[in-house]
């Protein structure tokens, strides 16, 4: 099995950065991308790995995804939304020119995910279509709408009225098999068309990939896969994990929005020393990781680590 992460390299706003470092948003992303493919490979050098992007990768990183044997695949990004959708997460639609450009079982991941763990193969059998269900309330507010507001957009832009609830999936970890892969590019594709000409005509639409996959999502089958990966904030103000219970030895993915700036840089440095894997058992490394991410750490102490970062 691959497992991809789609990157498109465009200027865009995600307010999960911090301003406060001296590399660029581009180089902060990409520290992400060799940590998660880094920590793939040390627990499970059986998948393929591959990034999705737009353009040629720069260096130092081109060479570190290489020496990890990830393969660099170049797509055009088509799913460009178009100005009315604003300059926050634009880039989160390229998981569709990524899917469309597979052919085979792929897990597409985020950027700013570690793998801490063995990833249980055996989950993937017989699964279709695989999320993360993050079990929001109808009525929770997800980049500026909520499930029960999607699923109105939704009958408004196909002119129906036969979905009366849905679970929001997340984007960070979605499993497609090459059985139901081109039925859902077909979908993919009608509701792109649908949402954007809504968005231009000034009229409501759904704002981001986890709100149109969700919606597609409901005509299928599909695997929770909170064995696998959970969303994990640790900010001084939103301190929670999103989609189940986190406990050693699983799940082996962790998704970490707010660690981009933080997390991510200081296990990349450690990376480059050889430093971040320092234990062969993974119970060991699991606690040096939640030190690294700052899972385990009170509120004084996040503050502290934000000043001196």
């Amino acid at each position: 099995m691959k497992i991809v992460i789609p990157f498109v390299q465009i200027d865009a706003h995600n307010p999960n950065l911090s301003s406060r470092k001296t590399i660029s948003a581009s180089d902060t992303y990409f520290e992400c991308i060799v940590i998660a493919f880094a920590s793939i490979k040390r627990w499970n050098p059986q998948f393929r790995l591959q990034l999705t992007t737009n353009i040629p990768v720069k260096e130092p990183f081109a060479f570190q995804l290489e020496e990890l044997n990830v393969e660099t695949k170049i797509i055009d990004y088509t799913f460009n939304p178009p100005i009315e959708f604003g300059n926050i997460f634009r880039g989160c639609f390229y998981l569709f020119d990524a899917i469309i450009a597979e052919s085979e079982d792929v897990l597409y991941i985020d950027p700013d995910v570690v793998c801490v763990g063995a990833i249980p193969q055996d989950i993937f059998k017989n699964c279709e279509i695989g999320a993360l269900d993050l079990r929001f309330a109808d009525n929770k507010e997800i980049n500026g709408i909520s499930p029960s507001e999607a699923r109105e957009i939704y009958s408004q832009l196909y002119r129906r009225k036969d979905l009366n609830s849905h679970n929001h999936y997340g984007g960070e970890a979605v499993f497609i098999s090459k059985l139901v892969r081109d039925s859902l590019v077909s979908d993919i594709k009608k509701l792109w068309i649908a949402n954007t000409s809504a968005a231009v005509r000034g009229e409501n639409f759904l704002t981001t990939e986890e709100h149109m996959l969700s919606l597609i999502f409901s005509g299928y089958v599909v695997s929770n896969l909170n064995c696998l990966i959970l969303r994990i904030w640790t900010t001084m103000r939103y301190n929670k994990i999103e989609g189940g219970t986190l406990e050693f030895q699983k799940p082996s993915l962790w998704h970490l929005p707010s660690e981009k700036s933080f997390g991510f840089h200081k296990a990349y440095r450690l990376n480059q020393k050889n430093q971040l894997f320092k234990f062969g058992d993974e119970s060991k490394n699991q606690s040096e990781l939640r030190k690294i991410f700052g899972i385990d750490k009170s509120k004084f102490s996040r503050i502290l680590t934000r000043i001196l970062s």
